[in-house]
C-alpha cells in the first residue's frame, strides 16, 4: 500500500493531512477504502503508538475497533453491520451493491447468516486480511467457517455450494438469480415420476403413498411451507416422524403407513 504526502501548505510543511482531513466524510473514506495505510504514522493498534503521537481514540468512542456498525452501518437496532453499506457510500443500501445480502443476513428461508458463512469474520478494524490488506475497499470471500467449506466464489456466483444444493449435490447460484422457491433447489413433492425420482432416498416412495412433506419434516406445514427457518439450510436434515416412528442415523423404526418398519435404511 503506498502512502502519498498530503501536506496543509504550500511551504514550511508541518502536517501530513491537508485542512479538513479530520471530517469524518474525509479520513473515513481513505480508512475504508484503503487509499492510505493510517498504521505507518499512528500505529499498529492506531493508539498513537506511531511517529505522530496521535491516537484516533482522541475523537472516536471507546470500543470503536470492535464495533462492526461503526465502519458498516447497522440500521434498525442491528448490532452486527449487516447487510454492510457500501464501504465509499455512493450506496447506502446494502441490497445494491451486493443483491443476495440481505436474504443471507435475514430470516427468510433459513436463519439469519452470521458474516462468518461466507467471510473470514474479524475482531476488530485492525484486524489480519481485513481493512489493511492487500486488496482495499474489496471484501474477500471465505467459506471456511462456513456449511459450504467447498463452496467456490466465481465473481458471479457461488459454485460447489452446499446451501443452493438439492439435498444431494452442492449446486450453483448466481448472483442476480431471483429468490428461489422450494423448487429452485430441490424437486417439487410430486407423484410424476422424473420429478419424485430427483429426490433423495425413498421419497418417492413414500410420495406414492401420499406421504405429505409434514409428515416427517417439522420445519413444514400442511400445505408444505416452510415455518420454521431456522431449520432448514442449517446442515442437517430436520426429521420428526411422530410417536409411532423412531428415526436415527438414517434409519426408521415403527410404523408408518400401515408397514411396519424395522430400522429400514432412508437410502
Amino acid at each position: 500500500m503506498v502512502v502519498v504526502l498530503l501536506c496543509a501548505a504550500a511551504a514550511g510543511c508541518t502536517s501530513y493531512h491537508p485542512r479538513g482531513f479530520e471530517e469524518p466524510a474525509v479520513h473515513g473514506e481513505e480508512l475504508r477504502l484503503g487509499m492510505q495505510d493510517c498504521r505507518e504514522c499512528h500505529g499498529e493498534a492506531l493508539d498513537g503508538a506511531g511517529s505522530s503521537s496521535v491516537s484516533c481514540d482522541g475523537c472516536h468512542p471507546i470500543g470503536w475497533r470492535e464495533d462492526c456498525t461503526f465502519c458498516h452501518g447497522g440500521t434498525g437496532g442491528d448490532t452486527t453491520g449487516a447487510p454492510p453499506r457500501d464501504l465509499d457510500r455512493t450506496q447506502e443500501e446494502a441490497d445494491t451493491v451486493f443483491p443476495p445480502h440481505r436474504a443471507h443476513t435475514e430470516e427468510t428461508t433459513h436463519g439469519a447468516y452470521a458474516c462468518s458463512m461466507c467471510h473470514a469474520e474479524p475482531d476488530d478494524v485492525t484486524s489480519a486480511e481485513h481493512v489493511f490488506d492487500e486488496t482495499p475497499g474489496r471484501a474477500e470471500v471465505s467459506f471456511a467457517e462456513g456449511l459450504a467449506r467447498d463452496a467456490v466464489w466465481t465473481g458471479d456466483g457461488c459454485s460447489n455450494n452446499y446451501c443452493h444444493g438439492d439435498g444431494q449435490e452442492s449446486g450453483t447460484i448466481d448472483v442476480h438469480a431471483s429468490r428461489l422457491g422450494c423448487d429452485g433447489c430441490h424437486a417439487p413433492p410430486t407423484r410424476s415420476g422424473a420429478v419424485a425420482a430427483a429426490l433423495s432416498g425413498e421419497h418417492r416412495e413414500h410420495i406414492r403413498h401420499d406421504v405429505r412433506c409434514a409428515d416427517c419434516h417439522p420445519n413444514v406445514d400442511e400445505a408444505g411451507e416452510l415455518t420454521i427457518p431456522v431449520l432448514h439450510v442449517d446442515g442437517e436434515a430436520s426429521v420428526n416422524l411422530g410417536p409411532d416412528m423412531s428415526w436415527d442415523n438414517g434409519r426408521c423404526s415403527g410404523n408408518c403407513h400401515n408397514e411396519q418398519h424395522n430400522n429400514r435404511r432412508w437410502n
